[in-house]
């Protein structure tokens, strides 16, 4: 019986992080912060995921940051269609499941920051080598464009992004985490 109602919170826990990533995604706060690409748009959706993370492990993390993009699919709230949302799933994906595996060895403020440092670093370069080779092509930016935007919009957005979301999840997480956990 304990087990099934562990579950259970588990799975609440999850939807309502998923829930809240949706609005945060759509509702409340998507805003171009970087102006030599104002195409892109920050969004702090990917923070309810790390919460996720750091209070329920990597992989509940990594459930939220996929489930808030299949819903923003479902309901019709994916501007960037499928290769926008499989883009957002890789970069919050990488951050979260990093910030997370790193965090969950050694549960301290210092171990916290430096987590986020580490997944920040990481998306921001994935996600660079990704747009390069998948998403910018499939977005159809000409091949003598794609290093330039790699380089000058994607690395400098993605780590002021995940330095954003990272400063903004340290404020809130000893916040939140018995909620969570």
């Amino acid at each position: 019986m304990a087990g099934t109602t562990n579950r259970t919170r588990f799975f609440v826990r999850i939807g309502i992080l998923i829930a809240m990533g949706l609005v945060l995604r759509y509702h409340l706060l998507q805003v171009s912060i970087f102006p030599p690409a104002d195409f892109l748009k920050y969004d702090p959706a990917d923070i309810p995921a790390l919460l996720a993370g750091f209070a329920m492990g990597p992989l509940a993390g990594f459930i939220v940051e996929i489930g808030k993009n299949l819903l923003a699919m479902a309901v019709g709230m994916a501007p960037g269609g499928i290769v926008g949302e499989a883009a957002n799933t890789l970069a919050g994906g990488v951050y979260v499941i990093v910030a997370s595996i790193i965090y969950w060895r050694r549960k301290t403020r210092a171990q916290a920051v430096g987590s986020m440092v580490v997944a920040t670093a990481a998306a921001a370069l994935i996600m660079a080598i990704a747009n390069y080779y998948i998403f910018l092509p499939l977005w159809g930016i000409p091949m003598s464009q794609l290093k330039h935007y790699a380089i000058s919009f994607i690395l400098p957005f993605n780590l002021l992004k995940f330095a954003i979301s990272s400063v903004l999840t340290f404020l809130l997480y000893k916040r939140v985490r018995h909620y969570l956990g």
